[in-house]
């Protein structure tokens, strides 16, 4: 199961629609399960896995600080394997995630820095 409350600003993010796949790929044959977003801006979603979840992702589909822009913003999280493995016991919990949040590159590695006082 994963679970999460998607805000925008200081509002609920409701209606907002939330995808699960199956190895990073956005493929019809690939997609677990989707939910939207209820009027507290929550989902869950609970899923029967007929097939090995690898590199699994979650899909953010919106519209948070978006003007009149054609189409929707997209956030992808990648879901640690151990979520899937033997039971569906694991849930995964996003939080509360508030979508203005602009993410400006990809995750990179930076070396380790000391900190001086």
């Amino acid at each position: 199961m994963l679970n999460g409350r998607l805000t925008c600003g200081h509002h609920s993010a409701f209606r907002v629609l939330v995808r699960l796949w199956n190895e990073k790929e956005e493929k019809v044959n690939n997609l677990i399960g989707q939910t939207h977003t209820d009027n507290n801006g929550t989902f869950e979603l609970h899923q029967e896995f007929d097939r090995d979840v690898h590199n699994a992702i979650l899909t953010i589909h919106h519209d948070c600080d978006d003007g009149v822009k054609a189409g929707r913003r997209k956030f992808i999280f990648q879901i640690p394997d151990k979520y899937f493995i033997n039971t569906m016991e694991d849930v995964f919990h996003l939080g509360t995630f508030n979508l203005e949040t602009r993410i400006k590159h990809a995750e990179s590695r930076v070396a380790d820095e000391e900190t001086s006082n």
